[in-house]
């Protein structure tokens, strides 16, 4: 039913609109400016606001083509898509959602590629509810939570695209999964990488870098991350787990960090760290606390300014081959037992 009112609803095997104003003024936070209840919609070149609801909603199954698009000031979501709905979102500007800009659930599959998603007082883009999705070349630039939010089981790749300045780049959390792929993520506010609540990610080739409070990479609550061929530079960490989460780190780059540089802490927590090079830090290379297990091989931690490897009691695991040597403090600091802890 369309009892809640809309400026277009479409409804046809197939409806189009090129080069329109569409303007939506009813107070409510369930309507929406479009509306495609069946179908498929193509907008093409089309200002679209929202001062009440959603700028474009699609129900479960329909279809969207969406490209060139200005949108601003919507109230609620940009572009809401319900499950199992089939979209392309390419080459749109969405500024100033209320909601987040574009959000996706329930096996819909979007490509969304080459818009830029700013300002927004939510994500840029959530992908949640079992939401797949590809996020590709956007720039996703000072949102108020994340540039990429994966939450509720979802499964996206999110590939090539410029995250900067969000108060997290990437949300994965809720038993979520996802690819992250040659990003370059920036000037977060708090972490670049966040993975909470047993989610796992894959990531290699992602660069991030930015504000000297932040971390790069915090996994916690039973979380698992591959890093492989990262470039992290310029936080407060570099990387941070705990709360029994797992990291396989792997051939990474990090660098010129103010705090300690890799933290792995608390019972049931492990790092997997292998062909790594850490330098030019200003505390510890590698800091292993309360009863964490970590095994570190192959790796080169120099140049920072605190020890390079420190091992704390009651941890546990193995150590070889690495090259550690001009750290400022002691290269290696081992208090836990050499039964727990192996160095060959």
């Amino acid at each position: 039913g369309f009892d809640i009112p809309s400026v277009v609803i479409c409804s046809a095997a197939s409806c189009k609109l090129y080069n329109m104003t569409i303007t939506y003024s009813y107070a409510t936070d369930e309507g929406s400016a479009i509306l495609v209840s069946s179908g498929k919609l193509t907008v093409v070149n089309c200002f679209i606001k929202s001062m009440g609801g959603n700028g474009v909603k699609v129900r479960r199954g329909g279809n969207l083509e969406f490209f060139a698009n200005r949108m601003e000031d919507c109230r609620g979501v940009s572009v809401n898509l319900d499950g199992y709905v089939h979209a392309e979102i390419r080459y749109n500007d969405i500024m100033s959602s209320r909601g987040a800009g574009i959000q996706f659930i329930d096996n819909s599959n979007p490509m969304i590629d080459g818009n830029k998603i700013a300002r927004g007082k939510s994500s840029a883009v959530v992908s949640a509810i079992r939401g797949l999705g590809v996020i590709k070349n956007n720039e996703l630039l000072l949102n108020k939570n994340a540039g990429v939010e994966i939450r509720s089981g979802a499964d996206p790749v999110v590939e090539q695209n410029k995250i900067v300045q969000n108060q997290v780049g990437v949300l994965c959390t809720e038993s979520s999964k996802g690819k992250l792929i040659d990003n370059i993520i920036s000037g977060s506010k708090n972490a670049g990488i966040f993975a909470s609540m047993q989610s796992t990610l894959e990531s290699m080739g992602n660069q991030i870098n930015g504000e000297d409070k932040a971390t790069g990479i915090l996994v916690i609550d039973g979380s698992h991350v591959d890093v492989k061929n990262f470039e992290i530079q310029s936080l407060r960490h570099s990387l941070v787990i705990s709360s029994a989460s797992r990291v396989n780190l792997t051939d990474c780059r990090m660098f010129h960090h103010k705090g300690d540089t890799v933290l792995v802490r608390g019972e049931g927590s492990s790092l997997y760290a292998e062909r790594n090079e850490i330098f030019g830090n200003s505390y510890l290379g590698i800091k292993v606390l309360e009863s964490a297990y970590a095994r570190i091989n192959e790796n080169k931690i120099y140049f920072n300014g605190g020890t390079g490897l420190h091992v704390g009691p009651d941890c546990s695991g193995v150590m070889q081959k690495n090259e550690i040597h001009d750290n400022g403090a002691v290269d290696v600091k081992i208090e836990a037992h050499e039964r727990r802890f192996t160095v060959s």
